[in-house]
C-alpha cells in the first residue's frame, strides 16, 4: 500500500537566477535521483551515482550520521554527505514508505512490518511499537518529556512506556505530521493543525481555515505548516476546478498564522494538451537551513531570504516530478520523486 496525498494549486513560472553543478557520469552511473547543496542553496551537485537504475525514492531522511532513502526494495544509505557510497541496509526488502527522526536511531516504517528501529552499535532491526501493528502509521514524534506519540489514519496514540502500551489522545481522522518545540506540539490533521500545551494529552484547534493540514515543521523561530487547502472556485459560485493549498508561518508558537506562499511562483503554467503538468501549483514541502526556507513546488525548489515575501527558483524539477527535501546541519538534500496517484 502507498500512501500518497495530490493537493493541487496555481503553478507558476520560476523566479530568479538558478547556479547548478553536476559532475560528469558515466553510462553505468545512475543520475538526477538526489541533490545535495552546502551552500544554501546557490549549487547542486548530483550524489545519486551508485543507486539502482530506476530507483523511485519514497521517502529521504538525514540526520548528524546518516543519508537514508527509502524506497521500493528498503533503504539505502550513505554516513555522511561526504561519503561517495550507497549501502543497502540489509534487513527489509519490501518497501520504506516513511523514515522518522529518534533520539537514538530512526523509526523505519513498512505497511506490512509495521515500525523498526535499529539496536544502536549494531547492524540488526527489530520491531517496535508492535501493539500499533494494526494501524496505518503517518508520523511519529519522542517528546522532550521521552512520551512517544504516533499518528495514524484513526488518530493519534501516546505511549509513556517507551511503547509497550498505547493511549488514544485525539480521535478525529488522519494526523498526517507531528513537531515540538519548548514544549509546544503541533499536529497536522484532516481537520486542520491542532496544538498541545500538555504533553499530548488536550489538543485544540489552531488552524483551520485552510482545510486539512498535511506537514508542520519547525525551523528556525517559527512554525511551518502546509495544508490542503479548498477547491478553487468554491466560495465564488465557480465550478471547482482546482484544490489550492497553502504555506503559512506562525511566530507565537502556533497563536497566529500568516500566509508566506502569495509570491512562490503565482502564475499558472500554459498548460496544453499531453503537457503532463498540473495546471496550478501545489507546494509539497519545506525546509531551512542558514537563514533561507525553502519551498518544494511542482516545477522545483524555491528559496526564500526574507521569509516568504520573495522566492527564486533554485532548482528546477522536470515534467510529472517534484523534490522532497530534507537538511543536515547546513546541508540541504533534494530527491526527485514521481507525481501522481
Amino acid at each position: 500500500m502507498n500512501f500518497k496525498i495530490v493537493i493541487f494549486l496555481i503553478s507558476a513560472l520560476g523566479l530568479g537566477a538558478i547556479v547548478t553543478t553536476t559532475p560528469k557520469t558515466t553510462d553505468e552511473e545512475t543520475s538526477g535521483v538526489i541533490f545535495q547543496s552546502t551552500d544554501g542553496g546557490k549549487t547542486w551537485q548530483d550524489i545519486s551515482a551508485g543507486l539502482p537504475k530506476k530507483i523511485d525514492p519514497y521517502t529521504v531522511y538525514s540526520d548528524d550520521d546518516n543519508l537514508l532513502l527509502g524506497f521500493e526494495k528498503g533503504i539505502l544509505s550513505k554516513k555522511n554527505f561526504h561519503d561517495a557510497t550507497w549501502q543497502k541496509e540489509n534487513f527489509l526488502n519490501e518497501p520504506v514508505n516513511q523514515i522518522f527522526h529518534s533520539k537514538t536511531s530512526p523509526y523505519v516504517y513498512n505497511v506490512d512490518a509495521g515500525v523498526l528501529q535499529k539496536i544502536e552499535n549494531t547492524g540488526f532491526w527489530v520491531p517496535v511499537f508492535t501493539g500499533l501493528k494494526s494501524k496505518f502509521i503517518l508520523s511519529i514524534l519522542e517528546t522532550q518529556t521521552g512520551d512517544i506519540l504516533v499518528g495514524t489514519t484513526t488518530g493519534l496514540f501516546k505511549s509513556v512506556d517507551h511503547g509497550k502500551t498505547w493511549t488514544k489522545t485525539y480521535d478525529n481522522g488522519y494526523v498526517y505530521s507531528l513537531v515540538e518545540k519548548d514544549h509546544i506540539i503541533m499536529a497536522g490533521t484532516d481537520q486542520g493543525l491542532i496544538r498541545s500545551m500538555n504533553k499530548g494529552e488536550k489538543w485544540e484547534i489552531v488552524l483551520s481555515d485552510d482545510g486539512a493540514t498535511i506537514s508542520v515543521k519547525h525551523i528556525g523561530y517559527s512554525f511551518f505548516a502546509i495544508s490542503q487547502g479548498y477547491l478553487i472556485g468554491k466560495f465564488s459560485g465557480e465550478m471547482p476546478s482546482a484544490s489550492a493549498n497553502t504555506l503559512r508561518r506562525s511566530k507565537d508558537g502556533g497563536k497566529t498564522w500568516q500566509h508566506i506562499d502569495e509570491h512562490i511562483a503565482p502564475f499558472a503554467y500554459a498548460s496544453k494538451v499531453g503537457d503532463g503538468r498540473s495546471p496550478v501549483r501545489r507546494i509539497n514541502d519545506v525546509e531551512g537551513i542558514q537563514n533561507y526556507i525553502f519551498a518544494s513546488i511542482d516545477n522545483g525548489v524555491y528559496r526564500s531570504a526574507d521569509f516568504g515575501k520573495t522566492w527564486e527558483l533554485v532548482l528546477p524539477s522536470t515534467e510529472n516530478t517534484y523534490f522532497s527535501i530534507a537538511t543536515s546541519g547546513d546541508v540541504i538534500y533534494a530527491v526527485k520523486k514521481n507525481a501522481g496517484c
